[in-house]
């Protein structure tokens, strides 16, 4: 910031504060932010907030260092000294989402959501939801946080994202495949109006199989 720049971070939403959410949700991560000004003890954040936002400097800093997976990460995004190459930059962005969502990782990529759909089943697994929530505590703020995660009423990632990717379809001139995209968005909006685990763990078997479709043609589309 001293140079001039905003800087992207990712902070612990219970940790930065301003969210006001209950203790059991610390460490659970957060959504990045971008901090582009400061002024004393205090930082400005851009959080899709409508008026000036603050947040002590102090905070910021213990809630971009509470998450293992991206502590103290930051990201500077500047062009002074060359002229980007937005093709091949949108090009390679498009090959990483390919590689990244294609992976067989059921944590990170597509079959976490077949894992989850099996998740809301099963009856052995140790984490499967019938067994943790079997006394019926902390259902209701699991639902939420379905809810939150993917209708665009509710929480900040609308969709699961899917409708944003779109719009970036549509921008970096592949615009064919944006109505999938779409349509994918829509099924994550009628997840998050489930509240039956059977339901839902069959509208995210369809997901998976939705989007596994779509990142075929987009890397067909990308590797042309």
């Amino acid at each position: 910031m001293a140079d001039g720049n905003a800087v992207m971070v990712w902070p612990d939403r219970y940790q930065i504060g301003y969210w006001d959410l209950p203790e059991q949700l610390d460490g659970h991560g957060g959504h990045p932010v971008v901090v582009y000004a400061a002024s004393g003890d205090q930082v400005y954040l851009d959080d899709r907030n409508l008026a000036p936002l603050t947040v002590a400097r102090a905070d910021l800093d213990r809630a971009v260092a509470r998450v293992g997976s991206w502590k103290n990460q930051g990201l500077v995004i500047t062009d002074r000294d060359r002229t980007p190459d937005v093709e091949t930059a949108v090009r390679e962005g498009l090959r990483d989402v390919v590689e990244h969502l294609s992976a067989k990782s059921d944590s990170f990529s597509l079959p976490a959501w077949r894992k989850w759909s099996r998740m809301m089943t099963n009856t052995k697994a140790a984490k499967a939801w019938p067994r943790v929530f079997a006394d019926g505590q902390w259902l209701d703020l699991a639902m939420q946080g379905v809810r939150e995660g993917v209708d665009a009423r509710f929480g900040v990632t609308g969709g699961n994202l899917r409708p944003l990717f779109a719009d970036f379809l549509e921008q970096a001139g592949h615009s064919g495949l944006a109505p999938q995209w779409r349509e994918i968005a829509e099924m994550w909006h009628a997840l998050g109006e489930m509240t039956e685990f059977a339901a839902m763990g069959k509208q995210l078997n369809a997901l998976y199989e939705a989007e596994t479709d779509a990142i075929a043609r987009l890397k067909a589309t990308t590797t042309a």
